[in-house]
């Protein structure tokens, strides 16, 4: 198949070829515009109407044989009527492992290719790599198949998967017909890979192939490894058979009922839970506010506590007495778990333990303890907040960053990673239903004004002030006539609030406006061109996720698990905290590349979709509070440390 090549020597090798009379070499074009998107699917099928043989191979251009037999090895698997499809092994040129078989799922439901960069020599991992074995898909740079099957089921996807997963997604169709797909080591080649094309990544069809095989479990590879580059490692911490526990009773201690990130992550989890997996909750909450409203129209009952008693403890005995008081107020009898959701709420740890309970701590605060609770407990007691770390049955963080800060207390190895999720669905019928002209009608925004929205809680470790700068060095240097308007949105009456006002006064910056918190903040991320955030400290921010699901391309600080979020660059610009010139820099780089059509927005929406939807993602969270069930061993006691630090609580952290 040749797809219009120019090159001369191509198109000599093509007229020797088929003048060799032993080859039967025919070369086929397309009857195509040779200026269409090129469709590897379109090439393969387009051959299809000359094969006569019951055998076809598909074979890369950039694929060397490396001693003969390789064929041979592959055709001799058909002689079992079973078999749809054998893939080989190759190598990369610097003799390291390009393909061994293919899995599906681990990487947010996209295809992998497990031991990739892997010795081939190497007797690591099961030996996996050498030995011939049933696989979910191999690669269609060197894939053999039956003839009549691929007509039978359609040949490769010319629609959804030109470029990228049409061979992946056939083996996945022949699995389906009862069709077995073989890795067979026997026969290996060189693949030089991309070699005549060069890399590029097609989001499109990423999503196409996760909407097609949403939740698709792979047969032939351990649910317990997971796959990284050149490794499998063991997931030890697996609970095979979680949703044996069925449905639970669990009680949520939150810290407030404002429009955080942290309490409308629980309301939305506390909604799914009630909703698809058919959960009894109820709510305590230190503090009113209007979340409340959300939580009753859903069914469940909210309980207001006073944490001012807990956290003005002189002493263990008295902070003790206290939790004895709250939990007279409350019936834990039914509760299977209690939940604590963020580490303001580390006293509903010591709650669950007093009533004979397992619980669960969700941290999303990436700072010590010492520092989190510097003005809000006595020195005294840091060891009591420290001790729940180990009192936990779960400590459930969004991110490796996040859990790094605590790594010192998990003696039990209780702690455990499940990231965030976006209400894709939601969001999805908002952009149905809102478009961005309307919005800024709605909203008095002109429509030839540049909109750059900075939205999240208007705080000091949000880093506004750093926005603020920012905006003032790019309107000096890069703004030129373009009309521009930068909003933050968030701001919540105090201090630093005022001071924000006070140096948009001094720096005449008539084009920024601070919107006050509101609850109709999806408005700001459809009317935005650019979404910015500056914070100096984060976990794993909802407003980031938010972004990348409005497709509003995003320029955020680097720190902790941002950068496990997004790549820079890919998904979105990232810079370092703290530098107003930098920030206004790449500001104004993201929109000359949006205006070259060059955005970070689709890789960012793919990413949301295949990663962070909460159809995804929140099953996962629910399995985590079965685990919690199961795995409570009734000891309530667990404070002592036990397995890393050989630091008792009382000692204060070198962190």
């Amino acid at each position: 198949m040749d797809d219009f090549s120019r090159d001369e020597r191509t198109l000599r090798l093509f007229e020797r070829l088929q003048r060799r009379r032993e080859l039967q070499c025919r070369v086929v074009r397309p009857a195509t515009d040779p200026a269409r998107p090129f469709n590897y699917s379109m090439l393969m099928n387009a051959a299809l109407p000359y094969v006569d043989t019951p055998l076809i191979l598909h074979l890369n251009n950039d694929v060397d044989a490396l001693r003969p037999g390789w064929i041979e090895a592959m055709a001799g698997w058909f002689v079992s009527p079973d078999v749809g499809a054998v893939g080989a092994r190759l190598i990369y040129p610097d003799n390291r492992i390009n393909h061994a078989g293919i899995t599906v799922g681990p990487h947010d439901g996209l295809a992998d290719a497990p031991l990739a960069g892997l010795n081939p020599e190497s007797d690591d991992f099961f030996v996996m790599h050498k030995l011939a074995r049933d696989v979910a898909a191999v690669t269609g740079a060197c894939m053999m198949t039956r003839t009549a099957l691929y007509r039978q089921l359609g040949e490769f996807d010319e629609a959804r998967f030109g470029v990228s997963y049409n061979d992946v997604d056939y083996c996945l169709r022949l699995g389906a017909a009862g069709y077995r797909v073989v890795y067979a080591p026997q026969a290996e080649l060189r693949h030089w890979g991309s070699a005549s094309r060069g890399t590029a990544y097609y989001e499109g069809e990423h999503l196409a192939f996760v909407r097609q095989y949403p939740g698709y479990v792979d047969p032939h590879f351990p649910a317990h490894l997971c796959a990284g580059p050149a490794t499998l490692t063991l997931d030890t911490g697996r609970y095979e058979h979680a949703r044996r526990a069925g449905a639970l009773h669990l009680l949520l201690v939150t810290h407030n009922l404002n429009y955080e990130g942290a309490p409308l992550f629980l309301l939305e989890y506390a909604v799914f839970m009630v909703t698809r997996e058919g959960f009894k909750i109820e709510l305590v909450s230190a503090e009113d506010g209007p979340l409340r409203a959300a939580y009753e129209a859903a069914g469940i009952a909210v309980t207001l506590v006073d944490r001012h008693p807990l956290h003005a403890a002189r002493d263990e005995p008295e902070f003790f007495r206290e939790i004895q008081a709250v939990l007279a107020k409350l019936d834990l009898s039914a509760v299977d778990v209690v939940l604590c959701n963020t580490i303001a709420c580390w006293w509903g740890v010591h709650l669950a333990a007093a009533a004979g309970k397992p619980s669960m701590l969700y941290v999303h605060e990436s700072a010590t303890i010492k520092r989190f609770f510097s003005a809000a407990l006595r020195q005294d007691m840091h060891g009591v907040a420290r001790a729940a770390f180990r009192q936990a049955t779960r400590v459930c963080f969004l991110c490796r960053a996040t859990q790094a800060y605590y790594e010192e207390l998990n003696d039990y190895d209780n702690f455990r990673q499940v990231s965030s999720w976006i209400d894709l669905a939601r969001i999805e019928a908002f952009k149905r239903t809102h478009t961005r002209a309307d919005l800024r009608r709605q909203h008095g925004y002109a429509d030839d004004e540049i909109i750059i929205a900075n939205i999240g809680t208007v705080c000091a470790r949000k880093g506004q002030h750093v926005f603020i700068r920012a905006i003032d060095y790019f309107m000096r240097h890069f703004a030129g006539p373009d009309r521009y308007r930068f909003l933050l949105v968030g701001g919540r009456a105090g201090e630093f609030l005022d001071g924000l006002k006070r140096d948009i006064d001094l720096l005449g910056l008539r084009n920024t406006e601070i919107v006050t918190e509101t609850h109709d903040v999806y408005d700001y991320f459809r009317l935005a061109d650019m979404f910015v955030c500056t914070s100096f400290e984060e976990s794993f921010p909802r407003v980031l996720l938010e972004a990348m699901a409005f497709e509003t391309p995003a320029v955020s600080t680097n720190v902790h698990g941002i950068v496990e979020m997004v790549t820079d660059r890919a998904e979105a610009y990232l810079v370092e905290p703290g530098d107003p010139l930098e920030l206004s820099r790449i500001m104004k780089t993201c929109l000359e590349k949006e205006r070259n059509g060059i955005s970070t927005a689709p890789m960012g929406y793919s990413k949301v979709v295949r990663a962070y939807d909460r159809e995804r993602v929140l099953p996962r969270h629910a399995d985590m509070a079965r685990e919690a069930y199961l795995a409570f061993d009734g000891n309530v006691h667990r404070t002592n440390p036990h397995r890393l630090t050989g630091r008792g609580d009382r000692i204060e952290s070198s962190w």
